[in-house]
Formats: structure tokens, sequence, C-alpha cells
């Protein structure tokens, strides 16, 4: 019977494969003979200097495109009056995919201006239509190579540059693909333009008018109130003072969004609307009035205004020089002064309600402003502002605006919340409330002190700056983190997710304005990568050899024009040739002229030395080949199509559409076969198709054909000619080699990009599939310098000699970068499908769950069980091989000064990180493979608050992300061939994963199973018990709760019971304070106030219920006696005591205390279930598996994770078939609650 582990070879792969080559020692002294090096050197430098004209060249097509648009919009509005209010779910879910056709008929009309303007520019460009300069349609005009002789007559100072490219526009591959995402018009994409104005600026512009037409009168009158004052407003371009001029109502006409479309018609509306602004604000302080102000638009994508930032990378100190004084300095400096405006503005604005402090923000001022990091939030708590999320924890919203903030602080002593209030003296007679905000401006206004301070220093160095010079570097990394502290404080503001419930138009306008084209954090990443570039990853070159198509494809037929062939040697060693330019032919069979051929020297007297040449022949995309080259558009009846069959072509009458014909889809792949058989290129491939009639989809032919149009060979040529082939510069000669080619002793396992190269050329069913777009780059030697500590003192090894840094970076390299497909031809790539039909045709699978928690003690803790919910493993991820990765991330993530001070830091915790998840997602999948074990993870999209986990929510969702994509393609490195996890036989237990949005908010991907953690670490393990009981606080509160849900307290030979019913199972459970005549050990984590540290400290429940309920006659039913009781203060001690017997995990002073279960309720041998015992036995060895438990809460979380997983899978057998695979997964409590009791 088919198991889920037999899903192998399902669906295709690319990959790209990435070597060495080393050249000859000849190659090696012909590239410097040809200056292969220098002239591709040259085109690096070309190709950086002619980006921004490409850029002036796009900016100038979209303006021109946008600057004519005459679109009706009208749909658009008339969409947005309907009233929807009464309208059911199904009417919204209509009204909305209408809505989603409107805009995208919008995208489509921005697409045909693309289309008039290039049709307008190729009238103006070609001046000889029989030799059109431009042909393509669209903005693809500006994306062929065409468009180098418009930018020779546009910019013919650079003509130098543009030569370079004359016959290697290829070059520009990523760069034109890069910008047709300004084009995209099909979906909504945030860097297309279409995007820009239909989902951004259109939606703007609709809340504008709106806006107008509800206060028109209002709007429409203030000009003559003000003038008759003559009063001014300041003009932001100049700064001057101008006279005020009234609205006018067509700026608020539908028809005039397209004047308002490209950059120039974007910056004279956002010009008007913020004069307007600036009227409405001096109408509203004038009047007392409370007009709202209108929004001002996006720039546009691609304008050289907008110009989104390109990363780039600082390459010398001139250049960091350059950006310094150039960009960095004055944009800084005018930038920080205007956020200081903006923020002294809030003392005196009158609209704080609608200005907003996000919720990371907060947090980052409580610790900078406040005395303990956590007195802001507790402030915030106390005035119901923020609410309580669990008895410990306050659950703070996203938002939180200035007017509330200040609210809750007004009327508080500065002195009992605020830091170093002793150095505030000129604020002493300020509320705390005012403070606050001066403290905001001072912290803005000293970083700029700072921030010329530092800028000032840095011009005294910057002659003579180095990067070896610790001072230096010191001096830059100060300027940098103060010069941005602005920046940040300013988008502690930003709401966008506020903008519908409404905010100060006024601030946010002036806000967007000042951060929209600010590039100071781009500065400061490119400035720090910079003076902490690692060598580990130093920028390359791509090499070309003078042909702009090199290794574009490896097909026989097209070696000639792509230049690059790839051998092997007598000892099965493979090389890669490289044929320089003009001699391009010398590996076909034949050569010599037209009329006089000859058979190739190279082909001949082979059997002597064992070299062998690749021949690679492909058939690629059958839909398209075949009817490209067997109805030749010269000729279509060339190979042997009949009227009959031109006419089911014609009409697709093969196709599974409205007129499908299974006789005439028989037909066309008869004449198909027939075709293949003449047609001489493919005779090579040996086609051997089924019979006609057993196709039942023209889609399972073309599969056939793809699968079988591919051919891998090596025929023998003459060694000694092709060396003489290098020794006369025709070829250039690398080795190709990695890590594996070295040969090492006792190394036996071959990494997998060895493996996959390999595979390439075995004679194996389902191998490897080789790929064109091959590229070659060339990283130079850097120079030797000596490895040096911190204060730049040499390092000695052990010997007492000189260290060389980075050594291997002192060497050139030559890199290989190769694409492949994997599982070429297969396409079954519905896992999730196939993984429950497995499982529901198996209902009795020999399957295990792999439960995974994140941890509050462990980065992570998986727990191996059986379906019967027998522990086979359970262990913590903490360590892994003889790597403790938790001590290492925890020891770099306290050193937060030395973060701050040394930039190299931040780059060693994310290297960490990114090493652990690489081992921990080996681990599993390993564990997976080999126990048959279904994955079961936490679910983070369901909300479920967890505190204190170990690692953090955004390393997780990486951890998910590369163990669903590993679960892609596993092969296991000592399989062997043609077996389960062999190249050809790899697992593939997920479908193809791009992202985490391929699995985020999913329950099932493949055989990972995702479900909420609720109370895996809370919930008794041996007799299923968990926290139900919820007492509010309140006298009250409390006591309802306890009548409400308690049968019955009482004393019993010193231990207090608390008995109850539970209202999802209707089991009976009874509560224990004492266990064996001593306390329920329990400890409550609360913050030192002084400290503001988290600290454990033991509760004595038994002491805290006698003393609280002393007036309690114990020989009686405590219970009874609730209702008459009278001593308020003691309602909170019983409710605390009632919480703390519930806390079943606990963490104690000792090791083996450290996170531990000890369950307040008995088994049915009167037993209290403890994991420290089970820990003690596991370690002694004296536990077999169907009596293990788990040892600690992380232990239990991952196992009462795994044991969820054995509920969805009884789901799946259960309703797969009958609900036709759509299963609810969703663990709720009530379901987890009876699963346990059953």
């Amino acid at each position: 019977m088919r198991n889920i582990f037999d899903l192998v070879a399902q669906y295709a792969l690319s990959k790209t494969l990435r070597f060495e080559i080393k050249p000859s020692k000849i190659t090696r002294q012909n590239l410097e003979m040809q200056k292969i090096l220098i002239q591709d050197t040259k085109k690096q430098k070309a190709y950086q200097e002619l980006k921004p004209l490409f850029d002036a060249l796009h900016n100038k097509f979209i303006a021109e495109s946008l600057e004519n648009s005459q679109i009706n919009w009208e749909s658009y509005f008339d969409h947005l009056k309907v009233k929807k209010s009464d309208f059911s779910d199904s009417e919204k879910k209509k009204w909305e995919k209408d809505f989603e056709k409107i805009e995208k008929n919008l995208r489509e009309e921005i697409g045909k201006l693309y289309e008039k303007t290039a049709e307008r520019w190729k009238l103006e460009i070609n001046e000889n239509p029989k030799k059109p300069i431009l042909k393509d349609k669209s903005y693809k005009i500006l994306t062929e190579s065409g468009i180098l002789k418009v930018l020779k007559n546009i910019f013919p100072d650079k003509q130098e540059f543009i030569d370079e490219f004359e016959w290697f526009f290829t070059y520009f591959s990523g760069f034109n693909q890069n910008r047709e995402n300004y084009y995209t018009t099909k979906e909504e994409k945030s860097t297309a333009i279409a995007t820009r104005i239909v989902h951004e600026n259109l939606p703007k512009f609709v809340a504008n008018r709106e806006t107008f037409k509800k206060y028109e009168e209002k709007y429409l009158e203030m000009y003559d109130k003000l003038n008759s004052k003559s009063r001014q407003i300041r003009d932001k371009k100049t700064g001057e003072m101008i006279n005020i001029s009234a609205i006018t109502e067509d700026i608020f006409e539908i028809p005039f969004f397209n004047h308002a479309l490209s950059q120039a018609g974007i910056d004279d509306y956002n010009r008007l609307i913020g004069h307007y602004n600036e009227l409405i604000n001096l109408y509203n302080q004038e009047f007392r009035e409370k007009l709202p102000l209108f929004k001002i638009l996006y720039k546009q994508i691609g304008s050289l205004h907008e110009k989104w930032f390109e990363i780039f990378q600082i390459e010398n100190v001139n250049h960091l020089k350059n950006i310094l004084q150039n960009n960095y300095f004055p944009e800084c400096n005018q930038k920080n002064e205007q956020i200081l405006q903006l923020f002294q503005s809030l003392e005196k604005h009158e609209n704080l309600k609608e200005i907003y402090l996000s919720k990371i923000a907060i947090n980052t001022i409580s610790a900078k402003f406040f005395s303990n990091w956590f007195a802001f939030s507790e402030i915030l708590k106390n005035q119901k502002i923020w609410k309580m999320s669990s008895e410990w924890q306050i659950e703070a919203t996203e938002y939180t605006s200035l007017a509330d903030i200040l609210e809750a602080l007004k009327n508080l002593k500065p002195i009992e919340i605020f830091k170093n209030w002793e150095d505030e003296k000129n604020w002493q007679n300020l509320w705390s409330d005012n403070i606050f905000l001066k403290k905001l401006i001072d912290e803005v206004r000293i970083s700029i002190e700072n921030t010329q301070k530092y800028e000032w220093e840095l011009h005294n160095i910057l002659n003579n700056f180095s990067i070896s010079k610790k001072n230096d570097r010191e001096i830059l990394k100060k300027y940098a983190d103060e010069s941005r502290i602005p920046a940040i404080m300013a988008k502690y503001f930003l709401a966008k997710k506020m903008e519908k419930s409404g905010i100060d138009a006024e601030f946010y306008n002036e806000l967007h304005t000042i951060l929209e084209d600010y590039k100071i954090f781009e500065y400061y990443d490119a400035i720090r990568n910079f003076i902490t570039k690692k060598l580990e990853s130093p920028e390359k070159m791509k090499l070309n050899f003078e042909n702009g198509t090199l290794a574009g494809g490896w097909d026989v037929n097209k070696e000639v024009d792509n230049s690059c062939i790839l051998l092997k040697n007598e000892k099965d060693k493979e090389f890669l040739a490289i044929m320089s330019r003009g001699n391009n032919h010398i590996f076909e069979k034949e050569i010599g002229t037209r009329k006089q051929k000859m058979k190739n020297p190279l082909y001949e007297n082979v059997a002597q030395n064992g070299w062998k040449k690749m021949e690679y022949k492909l058939l690629p995309w059958p839909n398209k080949m075949l009817p490209k080259c067997l109805f030749p558009k010269s000729n279509r009846k060339q190979y042997g199509a009949t009227d009959e069959i031109l006419a089911i072509y014609d009409e697709g009458l093969f196709k599974k559409w409205e007129n499908f014909s299974k006789e005439a889809l028989h037909k066309i792949i008869d004449f198909y076969k027939q075709g293949i058989r003449l047609y001489e290129n493919w005779q090579v491939f040996g086609f051997q198709f089924k019979k006609t009639e057993e196709y039942e989809d023209i889609s399972q032919f073309y599969a056939d054909v793809e699968k079988q149009g591919y051919k891998l060979d090596f025929v023998p040529i003459n060694g000694e000619k092709l060396l003489e082939l290098e020794r006369e510069w025709k070829i250039f000669l690398f080795q190709i080699k990695n890590q594996d080619y070295n040969e090492k002793p006792g190394k036996s396992q071959k990494n997998l990009h060895t493996l996959y190269w390999k595979n390439i050329f075995e004679n194996v069913s389902n191998r490897v599939k080789l790929n064109g777009e091959a590229e070659i780059f060339y990283r130079k030697a850097y120079e030797p310098t000596l490895k040096k500590d911190e204060n730049g003192n040499e390092i000695l090894n052990k010997k007492g000699e000189k260290i060389i840094d980075k050594l291997r970076f002192t060497r050139e390299k030559f890199l290989f970068h190769v694409p492949v497909t994997l599982n070429f031809c297969m396409k079954n790539t519905n896992i999730n499908e196939q993984v429950r039909e497995i499982i529901t045709q198996n209902p009795n699978p020999d399957i295990a769950f792999l439960g995974i928690d994140r941890g509050e003690k462990h980065l992570l803790y998986y727990s191996l069980i059986d379906r019967n919910g027998n522990i086979l493993e359970q262990w913590s991820l903490n360590c892994i091989g003889k790597t403790n990765y938790a001590e290492k991330l925890t020891q770099v993530a306290n050193n937060r000064d030395e973060a701050r001070k040394n930039w190299q830091t931040i780059g060693k915790i994310k290297e960490l990180k990114e090493w652990y998840i690489s081992h921990a997602v080996k681990k599993i999948v390993d564990l997976s493979i080999q126990h048959n074990a279904l994955i079961i993870m936490e679910d983070l999209s369901t909300g479920f608050k967890r505190s204190r986990q170990k690692i953090e929510k955004s390393i997780y969702q990486k951890f998910e992300l590369a163990l669903a994509q590993k679960l892609n393609f596993v092969v296991m490195k000592d399989a062997l061939k043609n077996t389960h996890g062999s190249v050809n036989q790899a697992y593939q237990l997920t479908p193809k994963i791009d992202n985490y949005g391929d699995i985020e908010a999913r329950k099932q991907v493949g055989i990972i199973f995702y479900t909420r953690a609720n109370y895996t670490s809370q919930t008794d393990p041996a007799t299923g018990w968990r926290k139900s009981i919820y007492l509010k606080k309140g006298t009250e509160n409390t006591k309802n709760g306890i009548l409400e849900n308690f049968s019955d307290i009482i004393f019993e030979n010193g231990d207090f019971i608390f008995s109850y019913t539970d209202k999802n199972t209707g089991k009976h459970w009874e509560l224990h304070s004492q266990i064996n005549g001593e306390n329920i050990e329990r400890y409550y984590h609360e913050r030192n106030k002084e400290t503001g540290q988290w600290e454990n400290n033991k509760v004595d429940i038994n002491n805290l219920l006698l003393a609280t309920l002393e007036n309690f006659d114990f020989n009686r039913s405590i219970l009874s006696q609730i209702d008459e009781w009278t001593e308020p203060k003691s309602w909170e001690k019983l409710r605390f005591a009632i919480e703390m017997i519930q806390q079943i995990r606990n963490t104690g002073m000792d090791a083996i205390s450290d996170d531990f279960l000890l369950s307040p309720v008995q088994n049915e041998q009167w037993e209290h279930f403890d994991s420290r015992k089970f820990l003690q036995k596991i370690q002694n060895e004296l536990v077999p598996n169907s009596e293990k438990f788990p040892t600690s809460g992380d232990a239990n979380g991952a196992y009462n994770i795994a044991r969820k997983g054995i509920i969805m899978i009884e789901r799946i057998i259960k309703y797969n078939k009958t609900l036709n695979g759509k299963v609810d997964l969703l663990i709720r409590d009530i379901d987890w609650d009876m699963w346990l009791l059953h």
C-alpha cells in the first residue's frame, strides 16, 4: 500500500548550481594577452554610466504617456456611490468583484496610454520605415536593442559607453526586467505605475472630492472672509509670504484626475492642495472652525523625483566622501530641521486626537524616557487606554492617539515617572503631559546638535579617512547613528492603518512630504555595509568574452552563437571551453568554406586520449515549437499538413474547449508524429510514442514530446588538437571544480551541488536537466592584509607567525553559475491532496507525529510520538551537533553595548540565526523521514497570545519557510541510485514554496500540519486536565465566578480541595492545594518594581488559604459559607490562590525545576503528575517508550502539539472522502478537551 513517504519525483524545480572554474596556465596567460578582464571591466563601468540615462528615458516615456490621458473615471466613482449598508454577504462579495473588474479595466486603460506613446515615438524616431530602429510595441520599445541608437542621439557625449553594448544589449536583461515592472497592468503590483494611480492616488483624489462636496459652501466662502482681513500664507516652495487664492471647484471634478497622473501633474495638484490646506488652517484658527484638510497624492513611480532608491554599494573611500558631502550631509541637515519644526508644532496643535504613536514607538519611548521600561504601559493600562490580555500581560493597541497619551500623563508628578529627573531643572514647574512633548522635541533637537558636532569632526578627518583607523570608523558611526534619530522618531508617528479611521491631514501631509524621498536609512545601510564589508561575499564581475549571449544555451545547433562547450578529459573531469571571438566554428563537425568542406580534425584519431565533448539537443516548449516548425509560414504544408489538419489547428478543435473533438485531437497528433519523423533536427531523439487513441488530451502528447525531447551525450574528440586550439588562443579552457573535487582522503559524501551536477551526465531516468542562461564571473584577488584585533595590533598564530586575514580571498577566482531543472517534466504539484488521499486510503497508516514547540526555555523543542500517543523521542534543539546555539545567541544578544559600538556584531547575530535555522531544519527533516513522521507545528496566524518565547516570531517564520522549502526536494546523500532519497528519486513532501505567503495561514503544507498552540504546554499529559476556570478581578466578579464554577470547596487533612465539573466535557475534577501533606509547589513570575527585572517567587498556597479563610468553619463546606463572606480585601487573595493552584507549569530555583509541570489533579492511582520524576527516570534510562511522559513545559508543548496532529489525521480519515478534501483541521478548545477525555 502506498506510503506518504513514497512521494518522490513529483514536480519540477529550478536551481542554480555554483562552481569554481580554474583556468589552465595557458588560458590564464591568454586572458591577459587578449585583455578579456579589462574589456569586461570597461563594460561594467559603462553599464553604471548608462543606467541613469535609461532611467531618464523611462521618465520621459512615462510623463508623455500620462500627460496625454483622457481616461473616463466615471465608472469608478459611480460604483462607490452604491450604498452597501444593507447588502448581504453575497451582495458585498459581488460588489467587491465588480469593483476589482473596474480597477482592472482602468489599469488596462493606462496600458493603452503606453501603446499610444510608443507608436508616436516610433513615428518620430524611425526615419526609414524599411529599416526601423524601434520595432516593438508599447513600453517594450524601451527594452529592445534599438533604444541604444536613440540614446546616442539624445546623449552624444556618452557615445563611448553606448558603443560598448552594440552587440551586448543582453547585458541589460536584468535591468530591463526590473524596469518592466513599472508598466505592469494585469495585476495590482506595488512597483507599477497603474497600481500607484488606480489603487493609491485615485482613492485619495476621491476622498478629497467627497470632503469638498460635504463642506463645499464653507470652503468656497473661506477666501472672501480671509481676504477681507488681508491674510497671507507661506509658499512652501519658496518660503515667502504670498497672497491667498480661492479654492477652485474644477480641481475636485472627476475629469481633473487626468491632470494628476504624471509627476508634473501630481506636483501641481499637491501644490494647490498644500495651498488650500494652509488656507483651511488659517480659517480654522481665525474662526474656530474644524474644517478637514485635503490629502496630498503619492509621487509617481519611475519619475526622477520619486526615483526608487537603487540599492547601491560604496566602492571605495572616495565614493564614500562623495556620498557624504554631496548627498548625506546636505539632505540630512535639511530634513532633520524640517522634522524638528514638525515636532515643535505639536505643542500648539489642536487636533492631537488624530495623531498616533505606534505600539513599537511607545515601547521604545518607555525605555528611553521613563523610570522603568514598563512604567509607561502601566500608566496607559491604569487609564484604561490599554487592557490586560492575561493575568500578567498588558495588551497594547497597535496605535494610540497622542491626545490619549497626554491625557493619561496629565496631573502625574514628573519626578515619579521620568528618568534622570534631577537633570531637568528648567522643567520643574511642568506637569508630565507637557514634559512628554518637550522630551520628544528635545530628543530630536539634541540629536541634530550631535549630528552637527560629528559632521564637523568628519570634515576634519575626511581627506585622510581610512577604514583601518578605529577612530575614523567610530566618528563615522557616531555621525550615522545620530543623524538618523530624527527620521526614526518621525516614523514613530506613521499610522497608515489608521487612515480610514481618520488622521490629521495637516500633520500627516507634512510628515509624508518629509519622509517620502528621504533616503537616510539607505545611506546608513550603504555606509555600514562599506565599513563592515565582509570578504565572505566580495563583489564579482560578470564575464562576457566578447559574446553577448555567452552560455545562453547548450544545444549543438547554438554552440556557434553561445561559444560555450562542456568537455570531459580521460579522468572524467569536467571542463568548460569558451571559444574566443572569431573562432566560434571550431567545434563544428565540418569546417572550411561553403564550397570546400572538410572533416574537422578535432573529431579524428580520437581513441588514444579519452577527451569527450558534450552533445546537447533540446526540443523546448513543444506546445509552441511543434506548430512553429511543422506549420512554417513560408509553406504550411511542407511537412504534410492537409487542408483538414490546418482547419483543425486554426479552429482549435483539438483543444479541450467548447468545440473539442477527440477525432480532431487524434488527427492532429498523427500529423505531429509524422512531422517529427520528417523534421531533420529532431530525428536524433528517436521518439517512441504510445498509440494515438490512448491520448485523452493534447497536453499528454506534449508531455511525451517534452520528456523525450532532451538528449545529452558525449562524443570523443582529439585531446591533442583541443590543447592545440588553446595554445593558438582559439579557446579558453577552465576545469570545473568545487570543494568535493579536492579529493581529500576520508571524505565520502558530496555536497548537493556536486550530486546534482554529476546526475546530469548519468544514464538514469529522471536525471537533472542542464539549462541555458549560465553565467561566468570573475572575483579579483584582494591585497593581503594581516589579521588585527580591535586595537589594531597584529594577531599571531601558535607558532608566533603573522596571520593573513581572509587568506582565501587573496586569490582570484573564476565562478560558473549554471541553472538546472530537477525532476524535469514532472508535474504532480497536488502534494496536499496526495497526502490526505494516502491517509484516507490507509486508515491505520504506520506514521508518527513530530511536534515542534517554540519554547520558553528552548529555541525549539521536538517530541516524536507514535499513532497511540507514545513518546518515541523528545529533545531540545538548543544544541545541534557540538554547537550550543541557545548559549551563543544569548551571549551575542545580551551584548547590546557591543552591538551599538560595533556594526559587525549585527551581522554576527544574523549569521548565527541563519546557521541555526539551517541545522534545525536538517535535524527535523532527518527525523521525519527516518520515522515516517508528519510534522505538526504551531499555527502563528490564529492569534493565540504566547509570551516569553525563546525564539522570536520573525525567526520562527524563517524556520517555517526554510523547513517547507527544504521538504520541496530532499536528497539523502547516502541514498543509492534510483532509490528513495536519491537525486532522481528525491522526496517531495511539500508543494512548491516560493515565499512565506505560500504557507501563511495554511492548516496543511504537504506533510506539515499547523495547529493552535492553545494550552499545549499547560495540559496535564497524564490526565488530560487543563486550566478552564478564569476568575475575574473584583469582589463581585470573583465571588460569582467561584459560585458558578465550583460544586464544592472543602478542607480535608490539611488539603484544600476545589471540586468542579468541566463545562466542555462534563468531567468531574478536584484541584488540590497539597500533595502528600506538602504545599503544591508553585512560583509566581513578577517584575521587581525597583530593578524592572522578572523574578520567580515561591508561593505558600496552603498558608495563604489558611490566612485568607481563617474565619471559616473548616469542618463544613467552605463553598456553602462563601455567599455570606464580607471581607472584600480577601477576595483577591482567594482568587490569586485558585489561579496559582491551576498553574501547572512553573519555573523553580534549581536546574531540574527550571521548567517543570506539577498537576493539581490526581490520576487514577491518586498521584499528581510531576515532570521532574520522569526527567530523572529518562536520564537514568529506567522508562520504556510507552511509559515516557514530557520532561518539561516545552517538552509538553511539543508533545501536545504532536497529539493534536493525531486529531487532524483522524478527521482526514473520517471526512476527507465525503467533503472532497475540504476537511476542517482547526482544533478548537472543546475539540481538544473532548479528545483528551476519550
